[in-house]
């Protein structure tokens, strides 16, 4: 073997070991934050097998009354909420809090309502809501309409009570 081959084999080699650990060292920082969203995932198990779940409640601006004026109001909801529409109306239904019904608020809608479903097409909003709804009078959907207006805009509500239009 010529000086020249031994030299060039000497730089393959060394080049093929710089890149195989840059290869290794990329390999492990790009798995990282992996394994830190495990050990993450694996905590929040280890806390709910114990019952010590832990609550990162959704803030949502809501209208309430108080001696029949509308009044705004935050209530905490501790769902997984899919979207900002569907965060509002879960809002809208929600019971009222301690805190709320401490500072003389009221709401309309019947207790145990729940929201089927929510869509949005065109500027109109579907909303589904379970039959405990249909107890309630016009002052209810009025109400959801005006907590919806505070973080949607749409040309036209359209209820349902368990996929029956109103």
């Amino acid at each position: 073997m010529t000086e020249r081959n031994r030299t060039s084999s000497v730089l393959t080699a060394a080049v093929l070991f710089i890149i195989s650990v840059a290869v290794s060292g990329s390999a492990i920082y790009t798995w990282f934050p992996y394994t830190v969203e495990r050990l993450r995932i694996t905590d929040h198990y280890e806390l709910w097998k114990n019952e010590a779940m832990i609550e990162h409640p959704i803030i949502v601006e809501r209208i309430l009354y108080r001696n029949g004026e509308e009044i705004k109001s935050e209530t905490a909801l501790n769902i997984e909420v899919v979207d900002d529409l569907h965060k509002t109306i879960e809002g809208a239904i929600a019971p009222l809090s301690e805190k709320e019904k401490s500072e003389g608020l009221e709401t309309y809608i019947p207790e145990g309502v729940r929201l089927i479903g929510a869509s949005e097409k065109d500027g109109y909003v579907f909303i589904d809501l379970s039959e405990e709804m249909k107890e309630a009078g016009e002052e209810a959907y009025k109400e959801i309409a005006a907590t919806l207006s505070l973080e949607n805009s749409f040309r036209k509500l359209i209820f349902m009570v368990e996929g029956t239009q109103i």
